[in-house]
Parts: structure tokens; C-alpha cells; sequence
């Protein structure tokens, strides 16, 4: 459970529910003494209490003198803990949509809020396999691809290579490979990441699905570059290079893409 200051409600992680704070209300007048805060203030919002302000959006990140920092405890994404991946407080890429059911939105994190394209779909929370949809969410980055001949993101926090002529990508849930990297050529149905166009030069693979993948439920959700004139995607999000090179390069390995359905 996230302590907060006296009076501010506080989530319980058991029940996933905001429950009023019934600690009491420090007494007028009396010192906080957190860390040598000082303040002598009724319900001091401090950083040891984790009296964070949620932001009205519903993004969970939170606000500091009217700017967005995009820092949370991952948690408030609806999930404890991912295999192979341990976050306290993480770096959240918010995308929705610019109205419900829309195939366009918003990618904002910190210090940016950039156009994006979504699913043809628009976005779901129960996303099925073709359905064009993007899925609804938090999804860490697992890792970036790129094509080394057209393009150097430079050095980047998160593991990366280049994409091979042979890379491909598994989206036949018949495939016992379903939803991972696969080496071409196969005889499932998949995607070819090695493509004549340019929305594959940079990609952001997200943790959707994959823990173990499961059939039926999507794959390949990916940021990648979006079309000239910004058209939906089948599932996946898609930023203008020059906004997805930005957010690559100030990505860490505590980063998560939160997808809300607007």
C-alpha cells in the first residue's frame, strides 16, 4: 500500500482500489520528520510519504509546479512485477487516443506531446489476433531495432542491434514461435521487418503478450515510423521519425509505453 500525506486518498495494491487515509492529520503546527523535511505543514506532501499528485488525465504520472515528469510507481499500471525486468519508479510514454474509438491520438512524454497513429481497430483492452487493434495498457520496451544502412540512433540505454535481411517476425498462432523474432524463411505466416518501405527503420518492441505469448491474443506491437500522411496502423503505434528518434534516445530500461483507451 502507497503511504500518503494525511487526508489523501491511497491506493491498495491488493484491491487495485484509491482508499481514504485514515492515519490522521498531523497535529497544526507539528514538524514533518521526513528526512529533515522541516515544513511544518497539516499533511505534508513529502518525498519519503510518496504523496504523489496523480495527474487529471489519468496518464498516473504525476505533477510538479504544472510540469509533466512522467514518473510513477509502476505499479499504478496494474501490475507488480514483469519477468526479467524490475521497476521503482518509471519513465511513463502516455499514448491515447484524441477521442474514443479514434485511430489518431497523442504520445506525450517528458517534456514532448507529439501526433501518433494507432490501430486501425482504434484501441482495445481485449485485443485478438487481426483485429487492427492497439491493445490497452502498460507495456515495458524490451528492446530497439534499426537499420544500420539507413540510419545510427546512437548510444541508447536499452539493448539494441541492427535489423538482418533475414528478420521476421511471428504472427500464425499456429506457430509454436508465435510472437517472437523468427529467422526467414518459414513456413508460418509473419511479418518481414526487413522492408522496402521505411516504417521499420526504427522499432520499439513492447512487452505485450509475451510472458509467455499466448495464441490468439496479437502480436508484434511495436513503435515504429509512422506513414507520410499518419494512417492507422494494424495494432501497433506510430510516431514521425524525428519524434521517435527523440524518444528512443531518452528512453532507460525503466521505461514503460502506457496505451489508455481515451
Amino acid at each position: 500500500r502507497v503511504r500518503s500525506a494525511a487526508g489523501v486518498p491511497h491506493m491498495d495494491h491488493v484491491t487495485r482500489e484509491f482508499l481514504p487515509d485514515r492515519r490522521g492529520e498531523r497535529a497544526a503546527g507539528e514538524t514533518c520528520r521526513s528526512r529533515g523535511c522541516g515544513r511544518r505543514a497539516r499533511g505534508c506532501r513529502c518525498d519519503d510519504d510518496r504523496a504523489r499528485q496523480v495527474s487529471g488525465d489519468g496518464s498516473g504520472a504525476t505533477r510538479s509546479g504544472g510540469r509533466f515528469f512522467g514518473l510513477i510507481d509502476a505499479r499504478l499500471c496494474g501490475f507488480r512485477s514483469l519477468p526479467g525486468w524490475t521497476y521503482n519508479r518509471a519513465m511513463i510514454i502516455d499514448v491515447s487516443p484524441s477521442r474514443s474509438g479514434a485511430v489518431h491520438g497523442w504520445c506525450r512524454w517528458p517534456g514532448e506531446r507529439v501526433r501518433c497513429a494507432l490501430g486501425r481497430g482504434g484501441v482495445r483492452t481485449r485485443k485478438r489476433e487481426g483485429d487492427g487493434a492497439t491493445p490497452a495498457g502498460c507495456w515495458p520496451v524490451r528492446r530497439v531495432l534499426y537499420r544500420a544502412d539507413r540510419l545510427d540512433p546512437g548510444p541508447l540505454a536499452l539493448p539494441s542491434r541492427g535489423i538482418r535481411i533475414h528478420d521476421g517476425w511471428s504472427d500464425d498462432p499456429r506457430d509454436p514461435r508465435y510472437n517472437r523474432a523468427v529467422r526467414l524463411p518459414t513456413s508460418f505466416g509473419h511479418e518481414r521487418l526487413w522492408r522496402t518501405d521505411r516504417l521499420y527503420d526504427l522499432i520499439l518492441v513492447l512487452g505485450y503478450n509475451d510472458a509467455p505469448p499466448v495464441a490468439e491474443l496479437g502480436s508484434a506491437i511495436f513503435l515504429h515510423r509512422a506513414r507520410d500522411d499518419l494512417a492507422p496502423t494494424e495494432g501497433c503505434v506510430a510516431l514521425e521519425m524525428g519524434d521517435l528518434l527523440r524518444m528512443v534516445r531518452s528512453l532507460s530500461a525503466r521505461s514503460l509505453v502506457r496505451v489508455r483507451k481515451g
